[in-house]
């Protein structure tokens, strides 16, 4: 479980744009009646996020504040209607048929949607979290005062209460999984929060999907991911890739695994707890390096300087690679990786034999093993 700087600041996804051509209006089965009120936005966009990039599915005009968009779907899919020029949107679970969407643009987080049943699920899950989301928002207050007052005790106290929270938000979510076993929004759900959930309990889940969704985009991902765990998983062994390293050369992990035992750490140098976890890291080094330990910081930075100057600040004097393309980071695909900072230990025989050790975790790890 991690620490409230984990949660609250390290969770990131880097985006770009992709434009796809206009659906044929005339074949589309999905209509959004939109209408605005107080808004000065001349036209509308029907949107979802795909793979980090935000593809387009149709556009229109508002005239007299009113537009439609249009598109195919077979099973329902979350979308998103923004604005242009304001970056305003309005999340929207959609199946097939007409829907409307009322929306004043004072008030854009409360629209009136009438005709989607799976937005009326979504909605009613996310009202059944408020009380935990009202909980963490409240500590987040309190976590940054402590902070401001350099109240380290106090701030021990906070990450503490924020780990029960979101300990008791995940069980509520797996419980609503496996009860909700038929509905695409808890696929959809389920695949947003995975970042969160042990190998066995997204299998579990999975395993309990009803066959009526499993041609969901959703249900899909979750199999890709899952498989992609199982593959990473401890008692496997290690998955080898080549990035460059610092001078831009190639390097495989393979050449970087030298009969010693090898954390793989992923991290970044604008992740917030990955920096806060450093020290932890040259302290495991230094202490252990001379009896068989090793660590290959594997980044997902876009920024060679920024990349560099942290290796440099944090004193990280171990083999670092990186192909500098972010969440898209070859490494991390492989791996599973949807949130830093994460590592796993592979053993002289490149078998993974544990994840996610931090701070006296791994020390005591390597002590055992390095005895």
């Amino acid at each position: 479980m991690y620490k409230v700087s984990t949660i609250l600041f390290c969770l990131t996804l880097f985006m770009a744009v992709v434009i796809s051509c206009d659906n044929n209006k005339n074949t589309t089965n999905l209509n959004v009646n939109l209408t605005v009120t107080n808004g000065d936005t001349t036209t509308v966009y029907l949107s979802k996020f795909e793979g980090g990039e935000r593809t387009l599915y149709d556009s229109a005009k508002l005239i007299n504040n009113k537009a439609v968009l249009r598109t195919n779907i077979v099973q329902p899919e979350f979308y998103y209607i923004f604005f242009k020029g304001s970056g305003d949107y309005i999340p929207l679970f959609a199946e097939p048929g007409n829907i409307s969407v009322d929306v004043d643009m004072n008030n854009i987080s409360e629209p009136l949607i009438v005709g989607s049943k799976t937005q009326s699920i979504y909605d009613a899950y996310t009202g059944s979290i408020a009380v935990y989301d009202n909980q963490a928002r409240e500590l987040g207050k309190q976590y940054s005062e402590a902070k401001g007052n350099n109240d380290t005790a106090r701030m021990f106290v906070i990450e503490d209460e924020y780990a029960l929270v979101d300990t008791k938000k995940t069980e509520h979510l797996i419980d609503y999984a496996m009860v909700n076993n038929s509905s695409t929004v808890t696929a959809f759900i389920v695949l947003n929060n995975s970042y969160k959930l042990e190998l066995n309990e997204l299998d579990s889940i999975l395993n309990n999907f009803d066959p009526s969704i499993y041609t969901s985009e959703y249900v899909i991902k979750l199999k890709d991911y899952v498989g992609t765990l199982k593959k990473s998983s401890i008692g496997q062994p290690f998955i080898d890739f080549t990035l460059d390293n610092p001078q831009g050369k190639p390097t495989p992990l393979s050449s970087l695994l030298n009969g010693n035992y090898v954390l793989v750490d992923f991290w970044a140098s604008w992740c917030g707890p990955c920096r806060i976890e450093n020290p932890s890291l040259v302290a495991a080094f230094e202490k252990f390096h001379d009896k068989g330990f090793d660590i290959v910081g594997v980044s997902f930075d876009n920024n060679h300087d920024k990349w560099t100057e942290a290796i440099q600040s944090d004193n990280l004097s171990w083999a670092h690679i990186s192909d500098l393309i972010g969440w898209d980071s070859q490494a991390g695909k492989l791996y599973g990786i949807k949130s830093i900072p994460q590592n796993v230990l592979i053993n002289p025989d490149g078998i993974i034999i544990d994840k996610n050790l931090h701070g006296d975790d791994l020390q005591n790890k390597l002590a055992e093993l390095l005895k």
